[in-house]
């Protein structure tokens, strides 16, 4: 998806890292069933099961994107799923200013089945 000119939200879709809000889905691009696109969006399973590790501890985070369906899998439990009208766009990485680590970072294509 292009972006018409500068924006606060750029036209994509953000998983956050932040220690309490992982796999929380934020985006510049209308979800479906969420009233105003740039807000926070999670499942109720997020609140119910806490699924982050301590700090200090690696957290393993699954991202899936297939056609306009994306899904966030928190250390082997899905908390987070959402469809969006992206169907393609660039992939980043960011933190707002604190440390942040990333390791064994992994891109695999889907398949058409």
């Amino acid at each position: 998806m292009l972006q018409d000119g500068d924006k606060v939200w750029p036209t994509g879709l953000q998983c956050q890292m932040k220690g309490g809000d992982l796999g929380v889905l934020i985006g510049g691009i209308p979800l479906a069933d969420v009233e105003a696109p740039n807000r926070f969006y999670k499942k109720e399973l997020m609140d119910e099961t806490p699924v982050e590790k301590p700090a200090g501890e690696w957290n393993e985070t699954e991202i899936i994107c297939k056609d306009s369906h994306v899904t966030v899998t928190i250390n082997g439990v899905m908390v987070n799923e959402a469809y969006c009208e992206a169907h393609e766009g660039y992939i980043g990485f960011q933190s707002e200013g604190g440390p942040l680590e990333f390791r064994n970072v992994y891109l695999t294509p889907i398949t058409a089945e």
